[in-house]
């Protein structure tokens, strides 16, 4: 008889993600990407609403493969939720709790990354991306305390090298007491930062990207097939 044995990881992001393999049989523990082709139900929400915001799915897909393992129950130990992790403090500023519904869940978190990028400052989209990812794990207070004490060491506030050349910083008492948001674990930000490059980087030898278009015309596009209710409905 095939006995199961339970095992458990916790990723960078602090998921905690269960398995379960035959007794005897290795724990893989490679970072593989997993492919977009086994996860049909999700691909099309993952396109659309990375193509919403201006996006590449492939970075969307690497941060749910980085986040959550894929696993729509994933809950950290911080009360992230889902596939992309999400607070529920998050999806309170966009009006829902249903954070384990993989479609919500996606939604909430690439709007909520997308926010980041609006509001982080940086010499090229690139900077801009890699500091919202970081803020999207740690919190953007932490990034703009990192971007201020990188100004004081005399490096660019607006590069990602040199922000994540500080965060690590951020866990000295001497530094963060001395900040305006505190501690935060800078060295997981700048590996959460990492894995997702790499995983990201994965799905960009291995996906073609697909054509970026006006965030206008993708919602007309959007709304072009649900139909308006005729005058007797709306009375």
């Amino acid at each position: 008889m095939d006995v199961l044995v339970l095992l458990f990881y916790v990723n960078v992001a602090g998921a905690i993600i269960l398995l379960a393999q035959p007794k005897g049989q290795q724990l893989q523990t490679t970072n593989a990407v997993i492919e977009p082709s086994l996860h049909k139900s999700i691909d099309p929400v993952v396109k659309r609403y990375a193509r919403l915001h201006g996006l590449d799915w492939r970075l969307i897909y690497a941060m749910i493969n980085v986040e959550s393992r894929f696993e729509k129950n994933a809950v950290s130990y911080a009360g992230a939720v889902g596939l992309m992790q999400v607070l529920p403090q998050v999806a309170k500023e966009f009006d829902t709790q249903n954070l384990h519904e993989p479609t919500e869940n996606i939604r909430i978190g690439v709007a909520h990354l997308s926010k980041y990028l609006q509001k982080i400052k940086g010499h090229t989209r690139k900077d801009q991306i890699l500091m919202a990812l970081a803020a999207y794990n740690g919190g953007i207070g932490h990034i703009y305390d990192a971007k201020r004490l990188a100004s004081q060491r005399g490096l660019d506030p607006f590069s990602w090298n040199d922000v994540a050349t500080v965060l690590p910083e951020l866990e000295l008492p001497e530094v963060y007491e001395n900040t305006q948001h505190g501690y935060c674990q800078g060295q997981r930000m700048v590996r959460y930062v990492e894995e997702i490059q790499d995983t990201y980087q994965q799905y960009q030898s291995n996906h073609p990207a697909l054509p970026m278009i006006e965030k206008p015309d993708l919602e007309r596009t959007l709304t072009r097939s649900i139909p308006k209710r005729s005058a007797q409905l709306q009375s």
